[in-house]
């Protein structure tokens, strides 16, 4: 796993949390569909980037390099942001991978070429829907302002993160 994703939020959160103690308002109550939408963003973020890392030196087409280097980057973007909710909200990040998105990074470890763009985009594909329905229901029924306002950021990223890649698996 990619450890620079969790190290900067560790440090970030330490500071943040212990911002959020002096003068900030009390806390709204977390409800599952918060803390799935935040472990589901970390663990499609570190997936983002496993995927994206192995897509550097494995896919074959150019399209499939580009848009792994970009989810990166915005999976980069996107860290800090999750990590300013974490750490005023007091959820436990996971340490690892689902065992289901380590089983995709498995599986994709071994292929290359064209198999693996292919393998590579159906990943990104099913990840990306499985956000942008988190973050629909996310938008439903948080009452926290800041998860509200970080699922309303992420939507249009997410959504149009996947008509691109969407695209390109139609074209291979």
């Amino acid at each position: 796993m990619k450890m620079k994703h969790l190290s900067a939020l560790l440090m970030l959160g330490l500071p943040v949390a212990a911002c959020a103690t002096a003068g900030a308002p009390a806390p709204v109550a977390l409800n599952p569909a918060d803390t799935n939408f935040v472990t589901t963003s970390y663990q499609i973020i570190q997936l983002d980037d496993q995927e994206g890392e192995l897509a550097a030196m494995q896919a074959a087409d150019p399209r499939v390099k580009a848009i792994a280097g970009d989810l990166i980057a915005k999976a980069d973007l996107i860290s800090p942001k999750l990590n300013l909710v974490v750490g005023t909200d007091g959820i436990d990040l996971p340490t690892r991978l689902s065992d289901a998105e380590q089983a995709s990074v498995d599986a994709l470890t071994p292929l290359s070429g064209k198999a693996f763009d292919r393998a590579y985009l159906n990943d990104q594909i099913a990840s990306h829907e499985r956000g942008v329905a988190v973050i629909r229901a996310e938008q439903a029924s948080t009452k926290d302002p800041q998860m509200l306002a970080l699922a309303n950021q992420t939507l249009p990223i997410v959504q149009d993160d996947l008509t691109r890649l969407q695209a390109i698996a139609a074209t291979l």
